[in-house]
């Protein structure tokens, strides 16, 4: 995998960590907030002393919550709303918990407008948060940083098409680096010397055997094997 994937992939815990901290942060200041408490004054003693260690340890909570629904898998190409779904889920379930936690253990927390409003604002900075590292990610793909390089094998003229829409579409982040009607031992040396970080295979009724082939090669050389198909529906 390419280290720029990895950057990407790395920089969203710290991220993620933070945007839930601030969540945290804003839900308490919207509660002591003149439009807050004139509509409900606060009722409740929890001191920002108090408050403050509490949503770190909350937070750390929710980011262990994220590593199990798969939020910081590599995956360039994932679809946002696969994401938008993940996230949503994950939040909720550390709502969930929280309120499991405090009902268990008959504490009763000091403001569920904290808690309530805590977790939309986190859902909100999460989601932004990952929409702008993917707006990002685009714009260092328009310039030609971070591009996975591809080999594409099959019909020629379903490989020059995809070439073209790589080329005018830059932000899906790949890059051509050769184009073979078939998957043999020519081409095998022609991968090795290139390196790509992708094959792609265009013709879905491909000879079997040499689909085979190609997919023991890709494993054998650690690179990663797609059909055009499979690639297609990530876009949509």
């Amino acid at each position: 995998m390419k280290r720029f994937e990895l950057i990407f992939t790395f920089l969203q815990l710290p991220l993620d960590y933070l945007m839930l901290v601030l969540a945290g942060f804003t839900a308490y200041s919207l509660r002591f907030s003149d439009l807050i408490t004139s509509i409900r004054p606060v009722l409740f003693n929890l001191s920002w002393n108090s408050y403050w260690p509490m949503v770190l340890g909350v937070a750390a909570g929710w980011i262990v919550i994220f590593i199990f629904s798969n939020l910081y898998t590599i995956n360039p190409n994932r679809k946002f709303a696969a994401e938008f779904t993940r996230i949503i889920l994950a939040c909720s379930t550390g709502f969930a918990a929280i309120t499991i936690y405090v009902f268990f253990t008959l504490q009763k927390f000091d403001s569920r407008f904290l808690v309530l409003v805590g977790w939309i604002i986190a859902m909100i900075f999460i989601i932004v948060e990952r929409m702008l590292l993917r707006g990002i990610k685009a714009l260092l793909y328009r310039a030609g940083i971070g591009l996975r390089k591809v080999i594409i094998i099959g019909n020629q003229t379903i490989s020059q098409k995809l070439q073209e829409t790589f080329l005018s579409k830059s932000y899906l982040g790949y890059k051509v680096s050769g184009i073979y009607e078939h998957f043999d031992k020519n081409t095998s040396t022609a991968i090795l010397e290139t390196k790509p970080d992708e094959i792609l295979f265009t013709d879905p009724r491909a000879n079997e055997e040499e689909v085979l082939k190609a997919i023991d090669f890709t494993n054998e050389h650690h690179i990663v094997f797609r059909y055009s198909a499979d690639l297609f529906s990530t876009w949509i």
